[in-house]
């Protein structure tokens, strides 16, 4: 409740670019309405990665580490979106800070399906690289926003 009275609301129309791939910009985007279209970008392709519908969340890795955005967002349809920037997210962290660990995990996971080698890793292969990059990204979220063990 805390962090949706401290995040705003903005709105998108159809084919409008949300975030663009490389940027740098730290908000969390949480869809109240309509639906986006996740694309990472080469010189020479384009491909799709996800759709993402109501209820579901994108930018949570520049929102929590500070990095440069590793797809490219754009409105599928007429969307509203709920934003969550860097100062809002802090402020619940240094209140709840066991949210870091369980939110690396969910990172590590999203990060390994944008990796162009996830296709090819076995289920071991997998929840073993999900487990390293999870140690990773929490300590560079508790690093990002100053948060100790």
């Amino acid at each position: 409740k805390e962090l949706a009275e401290r995040a705003t609301t903005r709105l998108f129309s159809p084919g409008e670019v949300i975030v663009k791939q490389g940027d740098e910009s730290a908000e969390l985007f949480i869809i109240l309405r309509g639906e986006v279209v996740v694309v990472y970008e080469t010189e020479k392709t384009a491909t799709e990665i996800a759709r993402l519908a109501a209820g579901k969340f994108f930018g949570e890795m520049a929102l929590v580490t500070g990095e440069k955005r590793k797809a490219s967002v754009r409105a599928a349809r007429e969307c509203e979106l709920l934003v969550i920037d860097h100062g809002a997210f802090k402020s619940i962290l240094d209140e709840t800070p066991a949210i870091v660990e369980q939110l690396s995990q969910i990172l590590a996971d999203r990060q390994l399906a944008l990796d162009e080698h996830a296709a090819l890793a076995t289920e071991g292969d997998r929840a073993s690289v999900v487990k390293e990059q999870s140690s990773l990204l929490l300590q560079r979220i508790r690093s990002w926003f100053a948060i100790s063990k």
